[in-house]
């Protein structure tokens, strides 16, 4: 959007990742979107005075709290759209959380599956939804007939009675890859040997097989 022409900023407070931003071209406003009531009441007059002062007329957030503060600014400050992407879809939505469940004024998913949830069981209008598939295709990757398996297993060392689970995801520097590698287990149920394929663009900056 910056390089867009858009006057951009961006709230939040700071993690980890937040040494990201020091060259980015466009501010940082430190703002409590992540603590308690009173936190959210302060982050709402922090940003509303950046409303006011750069004349926002979108706001992009991310999880419940955030969308909050949205909807509180949009009835106090000026008029502007809120949009919220659905990160999340098939959870549950007890009486209690579908009250606090909110996807502004526009919401954009992945597939068809996130869309027919958020028509059905969050019950947010369909003109109010874009859908822009990302990720990986499932056509690229069809059914494997048992010879197929056995080649690939033998390929990677992988016994055919082992157990196997994909992680896929994209890696951005320095949450994902950090994460990887934190939470992949170095000792497998059972005592059994495991072993960590990494495929894709990953792969040239990990190695190819770890064993563990």
């Amino acid at each position: 959007m910056h390089a867009d022409g858009h006057d951009v900023a961006v709230a939040g407070e700071r993690g980890f990742s937040h040494a990201l931003f020091a060259q980015a071209p466009w501010p940082w406003i430190d703002a409590p979107l992540q603590g308690s009531y009173f936190d959210l009441r302060r982050a709402m007059k922090i940003l509303s005075r950046e409303i006011e002062k750069r004349g926002f007329d979108l706001i992009h957030t991310h999880y419940r709290r955030p969308t909050m503060v949205a909807r509180w600014l949009q009835k106090t400050v000026r008029t502007f759209r809120s949009f919220t992407p659905c990160n999340q879809p098939r959870i549950a939505l007890n009486p209690f959380r579908r009250l606090l469940t909110d996807f502004g004024d526009h919401t954009h998913v992945a597939s068809a599956d996130a869309l027919e949830w958020l028509t059905t069981t969050a019950r947010v209008p369909r003109e109010r939804i874009t859908v822009i598939p990302h990720g990986v295709d499932p056509a690229r990757f069809p059914l494997r007939d048992p010879s197929a398996i056995a080649a690939a297993r033998a390929q990677l060392g992988v016994p055919m009675d082992a157990t196997l689970a994909a992680f896929v995801g994209r890696f951005d520097d320095p949450k994902n890859p950090l994460w990887y590698h934190r939470n992949r287990s170095p000792r497998p149920p059972c005592g059994s040997a495991g072993v960590v394929h990494d495929d894709g663009d990953w792969a040239a900056r990990s190695a190819d097989v770890r064993r563990h």
